[in-house]
């Protein structure tokens, strides 16, 4: 699951405090409070293959340079009687993020999303080639709320850690299985004179069985708001405004 900003940022000003009723309406202020950061790393058993200098490291950094005016959104408050663990939802956009009360009387909300799968092509021969793919997406939303001017201010923490693997067959006949390598190592790895790595049919190219690839993406990013509640809770009139602001750099 991908959020996106503008939901994620929406969600967080719907929670309030439940001495306001059951439902309500609040309007917000987001500002982003960090870059975008995305970490990219490889590994692999390729036994001559070797990842570029500016690529092979957990370390290296893609940062983008950017400045946005502030983004502003409505959202909705929904409080759950009975229900302990998640006292109030989240809602905006079609998005729910289930929270609880914490000691403070503020609120934290959060919702954890993944899509992982796996696909696999075998030849009778023995030779096989996998693709996998886990993905997750994490969003924290807290909240607190000033008792003297009832405004509310937060942060919203996002973050992604995406995998996708492919292992293949070290040993195959390309005659026999009829067709050519399929694991993308051409497309990360290099050899000692700089040129592109392929598993190439008949030859041993990795240190065990299978050929294996592994790309590691991560990514985060903060922001920070600040939100009051509004006069309307009916339900109608939320659904006429939930859709209503300001995207960041308008």
């Amino acid at each position: 699951m991908r959020l996106q900003i503008a939901m994620i940022m929406g969600a967080a000003l719907m929670f309030g405090c439940k001495d306001n009723g059951k439902e309500q309406l609040w309007f917000f202020t987001a500002s982003p409070a960090s870059e975008p950061v995305a970490n990219l790393s490889v590994s692999h058993n390729f036994t001559d293959g070797s990842v570029p200098d500016d690529f092979d490291s957990a370390d290296w950094i893609i940062a983008d340079d950017q400045l946005t005016s502030d983004a502003m959104f409505t959202g909705q408050l929904v409080e759950i009687e009975g229900d302990e663990a998640h006292g109030a939802l989240l809602i905006i956009g079609g998005e729910v993020f289930p929270g609880v009360e914490d000691a403070e009387g503020g609120w934290i909300f959060s919702w954890e999303g993944f899509d992982n799968n796996q696909s696999v092509e075998s030849h009778e021969s023995g030779y096989s080639f996998t693709t996998r793919f886990d993905g997750t997406v994490s969003t924290t939303i807290t909240w607190s709320i000033d008792k003297k001017t009832k405004i509310a201010s937060g942060e919203i923490v996002t973050s992604s850690d995406d995998t996708t693997a492919w292992t293949e067959s070290d040993m195959f006949d390309a005659a026999v299985v009829g067709i050519y390598p399929q694991i993308p190592s051409w497309a990360y790895l290099i050899d000692d004179m700089g040129y592109p790595i392929e598993n190439a049919p008949g030859v041993s190219n990795c240190s065990t069985e299978p050929c294996s690839l592994e790309l590691i993406s991560t990514s985060a990013q903060n922001m920070t708001f600040t939100a009051v509640q509004t006069d309307y809770s009916d339900e109608d009139v939320y659904g006429s405004v939930q859709d209503a602001g300001q995207p960041f750099g308008n």
